[in-house]
């Protein structure tokens, strides 16, 4: 399980954070010691002489400022099977409400759950619906980064691909249409390379087992006087060009 803040002025907090680590030094590379952490709040100095203050982390942390992003995330097949979005904090029963009704749409709970120590999860009522539901809550390390590792990674690339690739809207049901778009683009058509170049939908239906549990796929070795022909066709999901589709098809 995964949550997130999301500015919808995204491509501006990554524009800003990319150029406080620099300085404008007549074309001297910054050394280690000028750059200025990105997440504290500080000054930066523009081209134009003037200086400006940078704190994305002064705004209010809830909607027009940003958006709260909740993922479920199956560890197994890496496939998301359910999001929410947020205007702000979501409660924890805003939590568990989400949680229970992917258990009634699949029929079935899972043994464990992993997230952070957020205030929805480590609460009582969390806590107690987990336990009612048969299911064993764990918690990364505060402030360990990679002890949630495949919700985070998950997190980075919808950022990293899509978000940030776009101009982030502030309407929620916009904002729900952008990261469901990304969601069926990542689950039926983006390739793992721990998956086996299989991708999520693929492994969540039973159509491949992921190479870390099935061990590395048999290689078939061709002929040497004839080597396979093939072409690679490239489309975009929805004629988004940041979401390619690649397929491989016979010359």
């Amino acid at each position: 399980f995964g949550l997130n803040c999301t500015p919808p002025s995204e491509r501006l907090i990554s524009a800003g954070s990319r150029f406080d680590r620099r300085r404008q030094s007549g074309g001297r590379k910054t050394r280690q010691k000028d750059c200025v952490p990105a997440s504290r709040p500080h000054l930066a100095s523009g081209s134009s002489g003037f200086w400006t203050s940078w704190i994305p982390n002064a705004l209010p942390q809830y909607w027009p400022f940003c958006f709260w992003i909740a993922i479920i995330l199956d560890h197994f097949s890496r496939k998301v099977v359910e999001f929410a979005v947020f205007r702000k904090n979501p409660k924890s029963g805003e939590i568990t409400d989400m949680l229970g009704k992917v258990a009634r749409r699949t029929g079935k709970s899972p043994k464990y759950i992993i997230s952070d120590k957020g205030t929805q999860f480590n609460c009582g009522n969390y806590k107690s619906w987990c336990k009612r539901k048969k299911i064993k809550p764990r918690f990364g390390a505060v402030g360990k980064y990679g002890s949630i590792a495949i919700i985070e990674r998950f997190m980075k690339s919808l950022k990293t691909e899509h978000l940030c690739r776009i101009i982030v809207p502030v309407d929620p049901d916009e904002m729900r249409q952008e990261v469901r778009l990304y969601i069926d683009w990542y689950n039926g058509n983006r390739p793992h390379e721990t998956l086996g170049a299989k991708t999520p939908e693929e492994v969540y239906r039973g159509f491949g087992i992921p190479m870390a549990c099935n061990g590395p796929p048999e290689t078939i070795p061709f002929p040497k006087s004839k080597t396979p022909e093939f072409d690679l066709d490239c489309r975009y999901f929805e004629e988004r060009k940041n979401l390619p589709v690649v397929s491989r098809k016979a010359a």
